[in-house]
């Protein structure tokens, strides 16, 4: 080959590389953004492996594709691509079965409103008494909602769960005890307790920092020692989700608290691991989110976000929201009982 055409070639070869790296650099990010919403065609080979690996297999898949995720909010259309099915359910306390929700899917039965409201408080306690006496100044209600923050609005549930004192009978104790749960805060020594969220399955930053991440979590209630691997838990956002989406931090804490309970040593045997989450968020407004895996995908139930910003809307709100997370756990979790 001639000396020209060969220069040429090379010439050629590099300047195509060269515009192909600063084009690959331009629309890497939204590459990226989109990964999630592509369908993913890989299928994992699962053969010889036990239930619990392929839900693991499966889990920890999501987990890495939310990690890539540069949204704050993921639509629950690109959540169906990936494997998570997402379905509307209203908040039901006094009903046995819940409407639009199949009574079999369901691992948490809701402590009926009724039921609450035959325990009375116990003034003697000075929380309780607090909590009863000086009501509308813990809710903020002297601040219009648009300065009513989420942990103003998780803080007062939290208190009513984990910290005010209900009487039965002679005695007396927190809803959350009364109804067979064992509380704790998500934190350890200034961090993520790694019984709750191992290290590894901690939530990457997108939009937030690190900082911001630590401030999402607060109070757990699970029911180790007694073989029942139901968890639930409370998260902050600062965001209001719009309409029909996620947020990315709800589903990647989902999926992490679930890969950890599955490498507890108390929870060899479970498979299945059923999560209920508390998501608060801005203008003191909150929902709850029940999750499980079922096969392939991850099924995520989702209420409408409840008010709280004033007392009217509180009255309906908080009794349904105390009695879910006093629910009760049902549902089978071990597949040597499957």
């Amino acid at each position: 080959m001639p000396v020209a055409e060969t220069l040429f070639c090379i010439a050629t070869f590099f300047g195509q590389t060269i515009i192909s790296g600063i084009v690959g650099n331009l629309i890497a990010p939204y590459v990226r953004f989109h990964k999630m919403g592509s369908s993913d065609k890989t299928t994992p080979n699962t053969s010889g492996l036990s239930p619990k690996d392929v839900n693991q297999l499966h889990l920890r898949r999501l987990f890495r594709l939310l990690d890539q995720e540069l949204s704050d909010q993921v639509a629950v259309s690109v959540c169906k691509k990936v494997g998570i099915t997402v379905k509307d359910f209203a908040l039901h306390a006094d009903l046995g079965t819940r409407k639009g929700v199949s009574k079999g899917h369901l691992f948490f039965k809701p402590l009926s409103k009724s039921r609450i409201g035959r325990y009375a408080f116990d003034m003697h306690d000075k929380t309780t008494k607090l909590l009863v006496q000086e009501g509308k100044k813990l809710w903020f209600d002297d601040k219009p909602p648009n300065e009513q923050t989420a942990y103003d609005c998780c803080t007062i549930i939290e208190a009513h769960f984990t910290g005010m004192k209900w009487k039965k009978g002679k005695y007396s104790c927190t809803l959350a005890k009364l109804s067979g749960w064992k509380t704790s805060g998500m934190f350890s020594n200034g961090r993520l307790d790694p019984e709750i969220l191992r290290g590894k399955y901690r939530p990457s930053s997108s939009v937030d920092d690190d900082e911001g991440w630590n401030g999402a979590f607060s109070y757990c209630w699970d029911r180790v020692g007694d073989g029942q691997a139901h968890i639930g838990f409370t998260m902050c956002h600062e965001t209001t989700p719009a309409k029909d989406t996620l947020q990315r931090r709800e589903l990647m804490a989902i999926v992490g608290v679930m890969l950890t309970r599955m490498k507890s040593p108390y929870f060899e045997e479970h498979h299945v691991i059923p999560v209920i989450l508390v998501s608060c968020f801005n203008e003191c407004k909150a929902r709850i989110l029940q999750a499980h895996l079922r096969e392939t995908h991850l099924v995520i139930y989702k209420s409408r976000l409840y008010d709280f910003s004033n007392p009217k809307n509180r009255e309906e709100s908080l009794p349904l929201f105390l009695a879910y997370m006093s629910s009760e756990s049902v549902g089978t979790t071990n597949f040597n009982r499957s």
